[in-house]
């Protein structure tokens, strides 16, 4: 019955908030307006009618005592100022100064992020917080500067730096370092880079970037290029949730037709919850006993340089892509390392590595009407699976176990959006992939199908944003909510708050650790 709650409450919350009060309320007063404006569009018409006729009697009183009205008779121009005509009128141009426009321009934001996690955590799991309460208190600052060196370059330099001070309030001695390091603090350089033009239609761009290719909002099909953040599960927005890179791209430009050729020279892993957090990916692993060594990245090295390609052709009410990547996939597989003389299982020391991957995939999109249809298709190479015979392996004798297996997949994506209906935007996406070679001992099914659900609402002028999002994992996996409402109080001044619920029931799923990890979750944002 629980399950069952958890799963309609914020699609109920966000359908009653859509279709009753505000959206009514936007719509009763743009109706008075309308009717508003109509009423005074006549009172301006019958006060333009009386204005017209006392002109008109003016002017023929006008005419009697100038004796004409012909603007073409010396001396007669009836609008010359006294004293003199317009022609005596001298303006020194000199003394308007140009207008200078500075190269530079700066901007940035202030956010306060606040959660609170109403819930106690599942004791049987290894998370620092032991019962409900304020569970992030995160002070975000960013700042971006760009400069214009020409007509044809111009620069960027962006940085965000966080604080959440809610672990020095929880006492810090609590949490992993690994966790702190995560979570607590940070600063990095976001989108860093020189852009221009080095000849007629060819560009050059060089710093850390984003580079988004794909037409998924869930998934990396061929969007390859850039990590993602999930150190909060379900919490954030596609936008936030790129990680930029050190990249070289260089790309044509003519007729609608665009080729890209990219070179990425920094490897940057997506960003994971880390032990003791509300959203450890690999809390299932610690529970059963497991140890988890440091990730084995790969070196910032010539030699591991990724490539990414595209050809783009964009064309009326739509646009096409044909793409190639070569790059680390930015999430781990689990290689097994070592044992020791303790039970099985509980032996096994684990090293999240990387592997090298690539994809050559289409992306495109068509708009029909109030529709937006888009997909993606990719076949990858070198996709590593986990075995799911390791007690099998070691039980036969073999205490260095092959950790898992390469394979080819294919995956997909069809999505819609619709927006038919007045301020609302309606977006359903299917993402499916299939293991091409399939063996028993992959610890993965053949065929998965995730899907998800996303309701956009605008009202009360464009101030009033309210989002529903609904993400279904597939094979029970469970199911991830969010509802959000934004606030534009002013046009530097946003006020925001929602809900995150995440629902689970079977044991194994990947959601079911965090089924009492739900949030409120409230903001205010300042701009400049």
């Amino acid at each position: 019955m629980r399950s069952y709650t958890k799963m309609w409450m914020p699609l109920i919350i966000s359908l009653l908030y859509i279709f009753s009060g505000s959206p009514a309320f936007a719509q009763d007063s743009e109706t008075e307006s309308l009717k508003d404006q109509s009423q005074v569009e006549q009172e301006n018409t019958a006060a333009d009618e009386t204005e017209t006729e006392e002109m008109s009697s003016d002017d023929t009183e006008a005419e009697g005592a100038w004796g004409t009205t012909d603007a073409t008779a010396p001396g007669s121009d009836p609008f010359a100022p006294a004293g003199g005509s317009f022609g005596d009128i001298q303006i020194d141009l000199g003394e308007l100064a140009p207008v200078v426009q500075s190269p530079f321009s700066f901007n940035g934001f202030v956010r306060e992020d606040l959660a609170y996690s109403y819930l106690k955590p599942d004791d049987s799991f290894g998370f620092v917080r032991e019962d409900a309460e304020l569970s992030k208190m995160r002070t975000t600052l960013f700042l971006s500067m760009n400069y214009k060196l020409n007509a044809d370059w111009k620069a960027q330099v962006s940085g965000n730096f966080f604080y959440d001070d809610y672990y020095r309030q929880k006492d810090r001695d609590l949490f992993p370092e690994a966790t702190l390091e995560t979570y607590e603090t940070e600063a990095e350089f976001r989108d860093t880079f020189i852009e221009g033009q080095i000849v007629s239609g060819f560009g050059l761009k060089l710093g850390r970037q984003i580079i988004a290719w794909g037409q998924s909002e869930g998934s990396q099909v061929v969007d390859m290029a850039n990590p993602r953040d999930n150190r909060e599960l379900g919490q954030t927005t596609l936008e936030d949730m790129r990680i930029p890179v050190l990249a070289s791209r260089i790309y044509w430009v003519q007729d609608g037709w665009q080729i890209d050729a990219v070179a990425i020279h920094e490897f940057r892993p997506n960003k994971t919850g880390s032990e003791g957090s509300d959203f450890d990916q690999y809390i299932l692993l610690r529970q059963a006993g497991l140890q988890m060594n440091e990730a084995g990245e790969p070196e910032n090295s010539v030699e591991n340089t990724e490539w990414l390609a595209r050809i783009h052709k964009t064309f009326n009410g739509g646009d096409a892509s044909l793409i190639y990547a070569d790059v680390y996939d930015d999430e781990p597989y689990l290689e097994y390392d070592a044992i020791h003389s303790r039970p099985l299982l509980r032996q096994l020391l684990v090293t999240p590595k990387f592997n090298r991957i690539k994809t050559l995939g289409v992306s495109g999109n068509i708009v029909t009407g109030s529709w937006l249809l888009k997909t993606e298709i990719a076949q990858k190479t070198g996709v590593m699976y986990m075995r799911n015979d390791i007690q099998a392996q070691l039980m036969s004798g073999n205490f260095f176990p092959e950790s898992g297996v390469e394979k080819d997949i294919l995956q997909g994506v069809l999505g819609a959006d619709y927006t038919g209906i007045n301020d609302l935007t309606v977006s359903l996406e299917f993402v499916g992939r299939q293991i091409l070679d399939f063996e028993d001992i992959i610890m993965s099914d053949e065929t998965t199908l995730t899907w998800s659900v996303s309701l956009m609402h605008d009202a009360v002028n464009d101030t009033v944003h309210s989002r529903f999002f609904w993400l279904h994992l597939t094979g029970d996996n469970g199911d991830v909510y969010r509802f959000t409402v934004d606030y534009d109080m002013l046009d530097a001044l946003q006020l925001s708050g929602g809900v995150v619920v995440y629902d689970a029931t079977v044991e194994d799923a990947f959601v079911y650790p965090f089924r009492n990890n739900d949030r409120l979750i409230a903001g205010v944002k300042y701009s400049f």
